[in-house]
């Protein structure tokens, strides 16, 4: 089990301060450094980093806890110690004096100052769109599985669900993007034998489309194909060179 550590950031403009808690102090403090630089950074220290620059602040480790057997117990003993320090040096966001939002650990209420700020933030179109990940708050890693996969709606909500659409015909029920009138003209030009890419650029249709419109309406001809003559055949140096075949 890695160290906790309790570390102190210091703004030298204003000497506002902020309390976090870490097993890696250096990793922590690159990260921070790494989202006072984004556009719109989400925690209030980073922004004030960004708005005074990274220059003017602090990183120091102020205590460090040691390793217990039961790792429940030592969170909850780290999370203690960081709300002990955040009192001593008065670095909540309600008092004036730091950026601390939580009084300590991660279960602990957001101020009513917070809560405002990120319920201005997602009133930006920018921060929802680099926020929002197939409709659910927070950040994904790449390749991770979309948050609805593995979930299903309750009885309940489904029953919710049918009731509101009861009645209610489907907007897109018996319409097509392409006329009757259209796609028989496709047919009848396959028929006359028209290529699929033909089609395409006369119809500006595309493939796929093409494909769905004429499948099944013009017998394959089979005299058409190129016959082996019963022989098989590979290349070599880039020739086809042809053998009997072997029965």
């Amino acid at each position: 089990m890695k160290t906790k550590v309790i570390y102190k950031i210091t703004n030298q403009v204003n000497q506002k301060v902020y309390i976090g808690q870490t097993n890696n102090p250096r990793v922590r403090w690159n990260n921070h450094k790494m989202h006072a630089r984004e556009e719109q950074p989400s925690m209030v220290v980073n922004q004030a980093m960004k708005k005074y620059g990274i220059e003017n602040f602090i990183f120091e480790v102020i205590c460090s806890i040691l390793p217990v057997s039961d790792e429940k117990e030592y969170c909850k003993t780290a999370d203690d110690i960081e709300e002990y320090f955040i009192q001593q040096y008065q670095s909540h966001i309600d008092l004036g004096k730091g950026y601390n939002v939580y009084r300590g650990g991660n279960s602990y209420p957001r101020s009513e100052e917070f809560k405002q700020m990120i319920r201005d933030r997602w009133k930006n179109p920018y921060y929802r769109k680099t926020h929002l990940h197939n409709g659910k708050k927070g950040w994904f890693k790449k390749g991770s599985k979309p948050w609805i996969i593995g979930k299903h709606h309750s009885d309940e909500s489904k029953e919710k669900n049918r009731l509101a659409h009861l009645g209610k015909e489907a907007p897109n029920k018996g319409k097509n993007k392409y006329s009757e009138e259209l796609m028989e003209q496709v047919k009848q030009e396959c028929l006359n034998g028209r290529s699929h890419s033909e089609l395409q650029q006369q119809f500006n249709i595309p493939l796929g489309m093409i494909k769905k419109i004429v499948r099944n309406i013009k017998p394959i001809d089979y005299s058409k194909w190129k016959s082996t003559k019963g022989k098989t055949w590979k290349l070599i140096e880039g020739k086809r060179v042809y053998f009997d075949k072997v029965k």
